[in-house]
């Protein structure tokens, strides 16, 4: 068995015990490695195309998954807070409802009893000057 093989002016040789032997088919032997060479080449520019298409589709599908929790996230949040503004509104309209209420329900009370008053006061000062006014008759 040689040893060692190499080209030499385009023929194979072997080295053995010293002796450079010519090897036959030198040729095919190199045009073998040039197949072989070439299929490997060929396998790894695919594997690497294969990985590099994995590669962008998990980054795509990671790309579109991140950007709709993002959107549906903003949607909860932009509802939410409508929701929010809308429940604060409706409680600032009835909280002024019932205080409008509240004081006209005052003041009408407030106007009711000063009306009794001042009729009371007038009968009173009318029955003290027909009684007054009477008894000097």
């Amino acid at each position: 068995m040689g040893e060692m093989v190499r080209e030499d002016g385009g023929e194979m040789v072997r080295e053995e015990g010293g002796e450079m032997v010519r090897e036959e088919g030198g040729e095919m032997l190199l045009t073998s490695t040039l197949v072989v060479v070439v299929v490997v080449v060929v396998v790894v520019v695919v594997v690497v195309d294969v990985v590099v298409v994995v590669v962008v589709v998990v980054v795509v599908v990671v790309v579109v998954v991140v950007v709709v929790v993002v959107v549906v996230v903003v949607v909860v949040v932009v509802v939410l807070v409508v929701v929010v503004v809308v429940v604060v509104l409706v409680v600032v309209v009835v909280l002024v409802v019932v205080v409008v209420v509240v004081v006209v329900v005052v003041v009408l009370v407030v106007v009711v009893v000063v009306v009794v008053v001042v009729m009371v006061v007038v009968v009173v000062v009318v029955v003290v000057v027909v009684v007054v006014v009477g008894s000097d008759v």
